[in-house]
């Protein structure tokens, strides 16, 4: 699961990702390497970084699978 969060005072957008109820956020590489805490979400532009960096520079996931 994928849990978008949104903190009003300054407009930071985050996420969080849970599996089988286990928050797994801070496993993440570039989330564990921006030092989030243990139940902080991942800042947004970290998490995108992190699965941009899955594609290894393809458009889609698609393009990416296919090599």
């Amino acid at each position: 699961v994928f849990e978008r969060w949104h903190r009003p005072s300054d407009g930071t957008l985050g996420v969080k990702v849970h599996y089988n109820g286990l928050d797994l956020t801070r496993h993440i590489p570039t989330c564990k390497a921006a030092h989030i805490g243990k139940s902080d979400p991942c800042p947004l532009e970290t998490f995108t970084a992190q699965v941009k960096s899955l594609l290894q520079g393809a458009h889609s996931f698609t393009a990416a699978c296919a090599v």
